[in-house]
């Protein structure tokens, strides 16, 4: 997946925040994930998500992360998710 983030994190308190939203995440877990917006979420954690560098073509560097979530039921395609946008993760447990 070649995806780019709308935001970049640059700040130290960002970036602490997206290292412990990707440790919240573990393989194959069942999750609920609230967004800034307001939505939820619901769905499979693939894999455990890493905080990744970006650099845009104007020379913007910075941190982000994005997390392959599958649905619950299987029925639909999985959703990908940039982690700046979560504000809170639900483990589900198990089905």
């Amino acid at each position: 997946m070649n995806e780019m983030p709308d935001r970049l994190v640059n700040s130290q308190d960002g970036i602490d925040r997206l290292e412990a939203l990707c440790r919240e995440l573990d393989d194959e877990e069942r999750v609920r994930l609230r967004m800034e917006d307001g939505s939820a979420v619901e769905g499979v954690v693939t894999v455990r998500p890493t905080v990744q560098t970006f650099r845009y073509g104007d020379g913007n560097e910075g941190l982000n992360a994005l997390l392959r979530l599958d649905p619950l039921d299987g029925t639909m395609p999985p959703r990908y998710i940039w982690l700046d946008g979560v504000v809170e993760v639900t483990r589900l447990g198990t089905s």
